[in-house]
């Protein structure tokens, strides 16, 4: 860009402090510039500058001005300001140097000088202006996103979305630092989801994460948890760090809603504990663990006593009740590894990892006891029988289904409320 062209786009605010304007620099600038404007009236300097916006103050000096120029400096810090001055007063260059003056020309000067001095000043406002141009776009661009998006080097936020702020209910960037000492803790720590504490933990987290599990959990202005959706870019950037734009998408409500048709699909809905569709992935896992490492597993069989007479006596209402009874018993003192579920009926099943034949009777026993305290307002005593069975090499899930089902009829031949084994 030569200097011909760059004048041309200046819009250039001419202040004097005499009552004639000085001609010769007054034509030198305006003939070369895009739009020129010039006052003597101190009154008038803030309404103008206002009105104006010029890309360039140009101005000579006395005490009316700087304070005028005072006024615009508080405005703007940026504003090019250059002066044009005969006087050399200590307490006049002090100020303008106070007043971080981009430059000043002496006067006289040549006609080559003074256009040197303006486009050297031009050509550092140029680069201001385009970059804040860029910035203007680069916000309307966040601005528009319907997620959250940052632009971000782990330390400090660049750019954040009005959605971004909105969320943590702040203003301004500076906002969201009053909520965080660090960045990096706006990501809660969870198993479920992504987070660290240092930028390279997280990045590393976030490449090994297949992308339907790049999620993070952060919490809002009402001190809600919402899960999002993470999406990270690196781009380019002169600083030494680099910055990353980072994108988040709510997911919140379609987490609840793939939580309500799992709980559908896995749950029984008169015992609100597994189904049966939950226990045979279960069951699955466990058997794949079994044939690559050889942790073998129990399943027993819980049947309840007479269920048959309590519905035939007391209708299907009292017999729901007492399923409902003991699967709440049993749900509450199994292990956390355990896995419990209704099979269909009075029928229930109970699979105990890691567990071996006299372990798996020993946990049996004790959920025997504590079925045979209930006692129902109605039916009164409930008690169950138990048959259990070990997994083996040649084993299928028909298989020690089968073997459960012999045990239990040994339980139920042998007197019922009792566990079997085979």
């Amino acid at each position: 860009m030569n200097t011909t062209n760059i004048l041309n786009e200046l819009n250039i605010l001419y202040i004097f402090e005499n009552d004639i304007l000085d001609d010769d620099y007054y034509k030198k600038i305006k003939s070369n510039v895009s739009k020129f404007f010039a006052t003597n009236e101190t009154s008038e300097i803030l309404d103008i500058y206002k009105e104006m916006k010029p890309d360039i103050i140009i101005t000579e000096i006395n005490e009316e001005i700087i304070k005028s120029l005072e006024e615009i400096r508080n405005q703007d810090f940026y504003q090019p300001i250059v002066v044009l001055t005969e006087k050399f007063e200590k307490d006049y260059m002090l100020k303008s140097f106070e007043l971080g003056l981009n430059n000043y020309i002496l006067k006289p000067v040549d006609e080559e000088n003074l256009f040197i001095k303006i486009e050297s000043v031009a050509r550092k406002w140029l680069v201001r202006k385009k970059n804040i141009q860029k910035r203007v776009i680069l916000q309307s661009i966040l601005d528009n996103q319907s997620g959250l998006t940052i632009l971000t080097d782990f330390k400090s936020i660049s750019f954040a979305s009005k959605s971004f702020l909105s969320f943590y209910n702040i203003t301004s960037i500076d906002g969201f630092f009053t909520l965080y000492d660090e960045f990096l803790h706006m990501f809660s720590i969870n198993e479920k989801y992504i987070s660290g504490q240092t930028k390279d933990e997280f990045l590393e987290k976030y490449k090994n994460s297949k992308a339907i599990n790049k999620v993070v959990l952060l919490l809002g202005k009402n001190f809600q948890p919402k899960a999002f959706h993470i999406n990270i870019d690196k781009i380019k950037s002169y600083k030494e760090d680099d910055l990353y734009l980072i994108s988040m998408t709510n997911i919140s409500i379609m987490q609840e809603q793939n939580i309500e048709i799992s709980y559908k699909a896995y749950i029984d809905n008169l015992t609100g504990i597994y189904n049966r569709n939950k226990f045979e992935e279960v069951y699955n896992y466990e058997y794949l663990k079994f044939t690559r490492v050889g942790i073998k597993f129990c399943i027993a069989i819980l049947d309840i006593d007479h269920f048959k007479k309590f519905n035939d006596t007391f209708g299907h209402l009292i017999g729901d009740e007492i399923l409902k009874i003991m699967a709440k018993t049993v749900n509450e003192n199994t292990r956390k590894i355990d896995t419990f579920a209704r099979w269909g009926g009075e029928e229930f099943v109970l699979l105990m990892p890691a567990t071996n034949i006299d372990g798996a009777k020993n946990l049996c026993e004790n959920l025997r006891a504590k079925i045979e305290k209930i006692v129902h307002p109605i039916a009164s005593k409930i008690t169950c029988s138990f048959g259990i069975t070990q997994i083996n090499e040649s084993d299928s899930l028909d298989s020690l289904f089968k073997r459960c089902d012999e045990a239990l009829y040994n339980a139920k031949a042998n007197g019922r409320n009792r566990v079997e084994i085979n």
